[in-house]
């Protein structure tokens, strides 16, 4: 992904210089913000606050960006502290309008997952987030 990215940077004429480092040590950096621009693999989870809170919201452990907007902090507490589905979908499309318009991450891509499996696995359902979920599933 890296050297996509310093190809199609270099064609723009930016000189991006790669730096390879091991998970642990990204991760050190990252949280030093010891970089100039950063790329990080999510899963993803199936409830948006799992995508979110941790990421974007200020102060937070993974906010590596530094991103800090009260309209979208306020939006997404709010949307933790109701169970109404309705309610939360609204509380987030107003984070989305407000990330969408800050843009503290750029989102290269969404990975597209590919599942194989035998005929006789029951009960296995693609979640979009990646994570196989092992309720429900048997071998028959």
């Amino acid at each position: 992904m890296a050297q996509v990215v310093q190809s199609m940077a270099k064609e723009a004429g930016f000189d991006v210089k790669i730096q390879l480092t091991e998970f642990a040590t990204t991760l050190n950096l990252a949280d030093k913000g010891q970089y100039e621009a950063f790329v990080l693999a999510w899963s993803g989870r199936a409830d948006p606050d799992g995508n979110i809170y941790s990421h974007l919201v200020s102060k937070q452990p993974l906010n590596y960006a530094g991103y800090a907007n009260a309209e979208f902090d306020k939006a997404i507490t709010e949307s933790r502290e109701t169970n109404d589905a309705a309610q939360r979908a609204k509380l987030f499309e107003q984070a989305a309008k407000v990330e969408h318009r800050d843009r503290p991450i750029v989102y290269l891509y969404h990975r597209q997952w590919l599942w194989a499996h035998t005929n006789r696995l029951q009960g296995f359902r693609p979640v979009p987030d990646g994570m196989v979920r092992l309720q429900d599933l048997k071998l028959n």
